[in-house]
């Protein structure tokens, strides 16, 4: 180990959006030396977001962040402002805001600073709930109305239906099956997650866990996009053979339907 990385530490960092309820959060291991541009990448990736609005941190009443076109000037480089330079307390808060028009307003609390593992390549997403808000629907608030309309058991059914009816051309039918798949797996942060960036394979891991396992941390926005969009489609073909078989088991017996039940979504226990 060099005489740098006996010097680092580990952040553990729980991050909140504020203003949802249930609560959508992560709970991240960073470097201590990690920039402020680094963590900011890492919120992005860590949350889902698409990095294509304003940002910033706002520590200790100053605003940092990577300058964008149209946006205010920062504290500080953020490829050289380390947190470690901050010199954080036990418990301390700062923020963290993603698009100045919707608003969202995340809450970063230091809860543990513990020591650096070589063996590990951080940073480190360790938990979650949750997806994060779709991005431009207005906010907080206009995001919990928007989740109150798309209550699971109707969703499912349109989801299944749509299926139903057009399996043979679905291509041309994915942005409604996204947007009803959104709801379908909102809460559901586990079920897909990317694990993990191997350098020397210059490749990405997929994994169906999302705890303790690497956190995907690059610099390359463009690849972020393309490997957020390979595991939304994943996401949603593994969604499919599940909707077609349940569907084809309710044709075949129309009072057993075992999960998606078209009086509501009740799941049936067998014919009344």
């Amino acid at each position: 180990m060099s005489s740098t990385e006996q010097t680092v530490q580990v952040y553990q960092l729980q991050i909140w959006i504020r203003e949802i309820s249930p609560q959508i959060w992560r709970r991240l291991l960073v470097r201590s030396d990690s920039t402020i541009a680094q963590l900011h990448d890492t919120l992005q990736i860590a949350f889902g977001w698409t990095d294509e609005h304003l940002h910033q941190f706002l520590i200790r009443g100053k605003p940092y962040g990577v300058w964008k076109p149209g946006g205010i000037s920062f504290c500080g480089n953020p490829h050289q402002v380390r947190l470690c330079d901050f010199h954080f307390r036990f418990k301390e808060r700062w923020g963290y805001e993603y698009d100045q028009t919707d608003c969202w307003q995340h809450e970063i609390r230091l809860e543990q600073i513990l020591p650096l593992d070589p063996a590990k390549h951080y940073p480190i997403c360790v938990a979650g709930k949750r997806r994060a808000p779709l991005e431009d629907c207005g906010g907080p608030w206009a995001f919990m109305a928007l989740r109150d309309e798309h209550p699971l058991f109707e969703v499912t059914a349109q989801f299944a239906q749509l299926l139903l009816d057009h399996r043979d051309v679905l291509d041309d039918y994915q942005d409604e099956l996204r947007r009803l798949g959104y709801w379908i797996v909102y809460e559901h942060f586990s079920m897909i997650i990317i694990s993990g960036l191997s350098p020397k394979l210059g490749g990405f891991e997929h994994e169906e866990s999302a705890f303790r396992e690497t956190l995907v941390y690059h610099y390359h926005r463009k690849k972020h996009k393309q490997m957020e969009h390979t595991i939304e489609e994943q996401s949603l073909k593994s969604l499919i053979p599940l909707f077609l078989a349940d569907l084809a088991h309710a044709n075949q017996s129309p009072h057993t339907c075992s999960a998606y039940a078209t009086d509501g979504g009740r799941r049936e226990g067998g014919s009344p």
